[in-house]
C-alpha cells in the first residue's frame, strides 16, 4: 500500500475479491435478508506487521488514506481474562469516479495471523458446545500467541535501546527511510555487518551521534535518494548493498570522508567492488 510506503512503515499485504460461491455461502451462513447490502467484504486486503507497535502507525496510515466507515478492535470484544484474536479491521469506501467501493482492511502481527489462519478451529465455537478441555486448549493457544507477539516486542525495544547495541538503533532509523523509499524487505544480518563497519568510520571522523547524522541527511537529500531508488530498480548489475538499508547511511559517509570508509570497508574484509559501485551511483547525482 502506498500510504504504508509513505509512512516508512513494512507490512505483508495481500488482497482478493470475494468469489461468487463464498459469497452466497456466508449469505446463507449468516441468513442476510439483503446480502448485497449488508455484506461488506466484498473485497479485502490484509496487512500483516512484524511488530504490535506497527499496529497503530499501520491504522493510522489508513484513516488517513480512506474514508472509514467502521473500525473495529478486536481485542474491545474480549474481557480481561480472555484470550483470542486481536486483529484490527477496518470497512473503509474507496472513491471512484464513476461508484464508490467498499472494502474491509484487517491489520494483524504475524502471531495474530496466525491465529486468523487456524479460524477453523474458531468457527466449532460457534455451532457447537465444545468441552472445556477443548476450550481452555484453544484460548491456551491464543494466550500463547500473544505472549508471544509481547515478548517479541519487549525484546526488540530492550536491543534497540541497548548502549551496547549501536548498531541496531542506527537499523532501526535507517528502516523506515528505506521503506518509506524502498518498500521492500532485505538482509537483516548483512545490514549489520555492514553497519559496524560504518560506525568504525564515524568513530574516527569523531561522529559520535550518527543517527542524529542520517536523519539530517536524508531530510537534505530526499529527492536524491528517490532518484537513486528509482532509477536503479530494474538496473540487473548495481551494487548488491543498493537495495539495503545501509545504502543511505553509506552515502552520507562517502559524502563526509569518503577515504575513511574505503578503510574500514577493507579492513572489515566486505567487497570492494560493491562500495565502488555505490560511490559512483552517488558521484552521479
Amino acid at each position: 500500500m502506498a500510504a504504508l510506503r509513505s509512512a516508512g512503515i513494512y507490512a505483508e499485504t495481500s488482497g482478493r475479491a470475494k468469489e461468487l460461491d463464498s459469497f452466497l455461502k456466508k449469505a446463507i451462513r449468516k441468513q442476510y435478508a439483503d446480502p448485497w447490502d449488508e455484506i461488506v467484504d466484498k473485497a479485502g486486503v490484509r496487512a500483516v506487521v512484524r511488530f504490535i507497535d506497527d499496529v497503530q502507525p499501520v491504522c493510522n496510515a489508513i484513516r488517513a488514506t480512506f474514508r472509514v466507515v467502521r473500525e473495529e478492535s478486536k481485542a474491545d470484544e474480549l474481557e480481561p481474562n480472555e484470550f483470542g484474536y486481536l486483529g484490527v479491521h477496518f470497512d473503509i469506501i474507496v472513491e471512484d469516479a464513476d461508484v464508490d467501493r467498499q472494502c474491509e482492511i484487517q491489520v494483524q502481527t504475524a502471531c495474530q495471523n496466525v491465529w486468523a489462519t487456524l479460524s477453523h478451529l474458531l468457527a466449532y465455537k460457534t455451532v457447537l458446545e465444545l468441552p472445556k478441555p477443548v476450550l481452555r486448549s484453544l484460548h491456551r493457544a491464543s494466550a500463547l500467541l500473544e505472549s508471544a507477539d509481547i515478548g517479541i516486542d519487549n525484546s526488540r525495544n530492550a536491543v534497540i535501546t541497548h548502549p551496547e547495541f549501536k548498531q541496531v538503533e542506527v537499523l532501526t532509523a535507517l528502516e523506515k527511510h528505506f521503506f518509506r523509499f524502498v518498500g521492500r524487505d532485505y538482509d537483516a544480518e548483512l545490514s549489520l555487518q555492514v553497519i559496524n563497519c560504518l560506525l568504525a568510520a564515524y568513530q574516527q571522523t569523531r561522529d559520535d551521534n550518527p543517527v542524529e547524522k542520517l536523519e539530517k541527511f536524508v531530510a537534505e537529500q530526499d529527492q536524491s535518494l528517490r532518484r537513486v531508488y528509482h532509477d536503479y530498480a530494474n538496473v540487473p548489475d548495481r551494487s548488491a548493498f543498493l537495495f539495503q538499508p545501509e545504502a543511505i547511511a553509506i552515502f552520507e559517509r562517502l559524502e563526509v570522508d569518503r577515504y575513511v570508509i574505503q578503510q574500514g570497508w577493507t579492513e572489515f574484509d566486505l567487497p570492494y567492488e560493491e562500495l565502488s559501485k555505490l560511490s559512483q551511483v552517488w558521484a552521479f547525482l
